[in-house]
């Protein structure tokens, strides 16, 4: 009998369609949905799940949208810890996260804040991302940090802090910069982290600035995709997609409120995938032949802030979380 697996990384989409961006690599305007998930919703998720809760390590908030642009998001996260869900988190873009929703995030007992920025110049940023304005994102980073210095000196809760960098040839030479800008502001004592991951395409569904060349292809070919053996995603309509690369629900798995999520994530079709890569052969796989989502999960860079701008810092293999 084959291996029953739970996953240990649960993405839930509580914003769909809805973004202040319009990232070039980003997908959005294929959402299927609309709108931002209720606490009523959320709740009946989160308890949904609790039977496997031991077994998650990560519980984060993330789909195709801004989860900032829920008023209620703290609440969100509040709910979860008090259910008892560890490793939350929050991917955002950092533009709709001022001072008052930073106490909000750390009264909540949110673990982990992931922002997402795609230069250190101006002139970059705002051409891969869409509408953004780089000098808003630092200033709500730095109001973010200097409340959490401020927390922590009052003995309250705080929240660690993950810069994330999409590389691609827009920004590639910019790379040890951006490292050493945010060095100066993330601190250790908060296991701060900047991370480094390679651009991917969503399936094939998205703006790719990176062709898939014969170099990618030969280093994929190897890889195991993290989106069937650790990741299960859960649409803000409580669609069980098959996995992030499947947006539009062309494999649609069931839903979250009629369905179990471990006999979803145990299906034939997961154990075919996850018995097809063990045999280094996950370029075979429809869902995978033109998708570049395993390379990014397996090539990602999770680096220490550098002590002094300019020095070296050990690199660290880890998930976020």
């Amino acid at each position: 009998m084959d291996e029953i697996v739970i996953p240990s990384f649960i993405q839930i989409e509580t914003v769909a369609g809805l973004c202040n961006y319009r990232c070039i690599m980003c997908p959005i305007t294929e959402s299927r949905v609309t709108g931002v998930m209720s606490n009523e919703v959320w709740t009946k998720i989160l308890n949904r799940l609790l039977p496997h809760v031991k077994h998650i390590d990560y519980l984060s908030l993330c789909g195709l949208g801004e989860p900032m642009l829920d008023k209620k998001v703290h609440e969100k996260v509040r709910i979860a810890k008090d259910l008892g869900f560890r490793g939350t988190g929050i991917f955002t873009n950092g533009e709709l996260v001022p001072e008052t929703m930073s106490e909000k995030l750390m009264d909540a007992r949110l673990d982990t804040l992931i922002v997402s920025i795609d230069g250190v110049k101006k002139e970059t940023q705002s051409t891969i991302r869409l509408r953004s304005n780089l000098d808003k994102i630092v200033d709500c980073m730095d109001r973010f940090i200097f409340v959490r210095d401020r927390r922590k000196r009052q003995g309250k809760s705080t929240t660690r802090l993950m810069i994330k960098f999409v590389r691609q040839s827009l920004n590639e030479s910019e790379e040890q910069e951006y490292y050493e800008f945010w060095s100066r502001k993330l601190k250790s004592e908060y296991n701060d982290k900047v991370a480094f991951y390679n651009v991917n395409n969503v399936g094939g569904r998205a703006y790719f600035p990176e062709k898939l060349s014969d170099e990618i292809l030969a280093e994929s070919k190897n890889f195991r995709c993290d989106e069937v053996y650790r990741r299960a995603f859960i649409a803000e309509d409580g669609r069980l997609n098959f996995c992030a690369g499947d947006q539009d629900g062309s494999h649609n798995m069931g839903n979250i409120f009629t369905h179990d999520l471990v006999e979803a994530y145990n299906s034939e079709m997961h154990r075919r995938y996850r018995a097809t890569m063990d045999r280094g052969e996950i370029l075979s796989l429809e869902l995978c032949k033109n998708c570049s989502i395993a390379r990014t999960i397996s090539t990602k860079v999770i680096k220490d802030p550098m002590p002094n701008p300019g020095e070296s810092s050990g690199l660290v293999q880890i998930q976020l979380r």
